[in-house]
């Protein structure tokens, strides 16, 4: 799937990217949109650009942490079944610190992770 607005998980991950650099994204007097969010590069993102991949994927770990525990937190979301914490944060570090753009992390975030918007079609 394409990075949609219209998915409950592109949203909550944007929101939450979103907020870790909002000083960046309302830089101006123009906010960013969720679809410019969506070419954001992740290297920048996870405050990893120049980095070796050994330290992207530090910093993406500690960041994709940072994520878990907001939505587990603050939202009604839970795990998709079968699927363990610590499996779930690798695949998405892993996800931020090889893949180039946010919008091709929306799917692997929605793969990982049961949102209220689901719950409700069940």
């Amino acid at each position: 799937m394409n990075w949609n607005r219209k998915n409950e998980a592109h949203r909550y991950l944007w929101a939450f990217v979103r907020s870790m650099h909002f000083e960046f994204a309302t830089n101006g007097s123009k906010v960013t949109t969720f679809e410019e969010g969506g070419e954001w590069r992740n290297d920048f993102i996870i405050g990893a650009v120049g980095a070796t991949p050994a330290m992207k994927l530090i910093k993406a770990n500690v960041f994709t942490q940072k994520l878990n525990a907001w939505l587990l937190i603050n939202f009604p979301v839970e795990y998709e079944k079968g699927i363990e914490s610590a499996a779930a944060i690798a695949e998405i570090s892993d996800s931020f610190a090889t893949k180039e753009k946010l919008a091709e992390l929306g799917d692997v975030v929605d793969g990982k992770y049961n949102f209220p918007s689901e719950r409700v079609a069940q």
